[in-house]
């Protein structure tokens, strides 16, 4: 162990050297301008949006992406009592080439409005659309842009772009807080949320949660990432002692799937295997409370704020001694979920509902930038 320690001292300086390169290129005085331009405009914003901050229900006007975790909830606005109005961007918004008047006329479309996106309503696989934003940020000033980013813990190239385009940013993630705030000094980290179902859909279909038979004891399926080695050994290892944690071929066949069929598939196992990209929160977690099911998560996300207040029989921490030998989990799962039944279904679906939808994330980001506006 001595050796592995001194190899882990040897390989603090190429880290070191790294992150020190890093750091020289985002001190560049072109960061400074960039904060002294962006502050500029926000004073500009302040005074425009004024209205808003003394009666945010009639003037607050709100228009939010559409792409990926909003396309479900067409009545986000009856969780928003203090905003005067929601709209839905048109899902291709900042893709593809826009003529002279076709620019003119989006502009005009978000002149006056709060717009919220997400990174997914920007990027899509066109590297066009970056393009597309810095244009609209910089020629649609009085709009407020504001950006939850639910992927600044391995992109960083697109995620410091949503950041500089961002008036308001909010990351997500734990990963690059001080290189984004280079480019986004007023920021504030939102936490992910589950996304997939309306809470009234989840009302008419408290049977699928309640009754789907939980056919295996613990799943996890994952998508195979080249970049992140350390990640797919620990999948890998864990697959050859429970073979329903394991990669999948093609994420494109669970998101063609209905909402039903999502929701039936969530709810037919008893506890899901979370194995993060780096430390980040997936939003796999809240599905699987959502649905009923326990979550097995790494310790190091014990002392994170997103399962502060969560019951702890519908979580089991697990660590390198269990990914060798997965029988301590295996054996306090079962006896967890038996014991609480239905009882123990529905607690961890209201925790999940009541504090990890969506529409929980909207509301928090909209009195976040109201407090940013005062």
């Amino acid at each position: 162990m001595e050796k592995i320690f001194n190899s882990a001292f040897q390989n603090s300086f190429v880290l070191h050297d790294k992150l020190a390169h890093a750091r020289l290129v985002i001190d560049d005085e072109l960061y400074f301008q960039i904060r002294y331009y962006k502050s500029q405009r926000f004073e500009k914003i302040k005074l425009s949006f004024s209205p808003i901050i003394h009666n945010p229900r009639q003037h607050s006007k709100l228009l939010i992406g559409k792409n990926f975790g909003f396309s479900n909830w067409e009545n986000i606005h009856k969780y928003l009592p203090n905003v005067a109005s929601v709209e839905f961007l048109d899902e291709d918004f900042f893709h593809g080439s826009n003529t002279d008047h076709d620019f003119k006329a989006k502009c005009e479309h978000i002149n006056g409005k709060i717009l919220l996106t997400t990174n997914h309503d920007i990027v899509k696989s066109d590297p066009q659309s970056l393009l597309n934003l810095i244009k609209f940020y910089l020629n649609c000033e009085n709009t407020l842009f504001t950006g939850w980013d639910w992927d600044n813990h391995h992109n960083v190239q697109i995620s410091s772009i949503f950041a500089l385009c961002s008036d308001i940013y909010f990351p997500s993630q734990r990963g690059y807080e001080y290189e984004l705030s280079k480019v986004a000094p007023r920021n504030k980290f939102i936490m992910p949320s589950a996304y997939e179902w309306t809470n009234e859909f989840l009302s008419e279909h408290m049977s699928i949660i309640l009754d789907t038979p939980r056919e295996s004891n613990v799943f996890g399926v994952f998508n195979y990432y080249d970049r992140f080695k350390y990640r797919n050994q620990v999948i890998t290892t864990l697959n050859t002692q429970i073979p329903n944690i394991k990669f999948i071929d093609d994420f494109k066949n669970y998101q063609s799937k209905s909402e039903v069929e999502k929701l039936t598939e969530w709810a037919s196992h008893k506890w899901h295997w979370l194995v993060p990209t780096l430390n980040a929160v997936s939003v796999r977690a809240y599905y699987s409370l959502i649905a009923g099911t326990g979550v097995i998560l790494p310790v190091e996300f014990k002392g994170f704020d997103e399962f502060k207040n969560i019951d702890s029989r519908d979580v089991i921490w697990f660590d390198e001694k269990d990914v060798l030998d997965a029988r301590r989990v295996l054996k306090k799962i079962e006896e967890n979920f038996t014991r609480d039944g239905k009882e123990g279904i529905l607690r961890r679906h209201f925790f999940a509902r009541n504090a990890h939808n969506l529409h929980v994330r909207v509301q928090e980001i909209h009195e976040s930038i109201l407090d940013f506006l005062h």
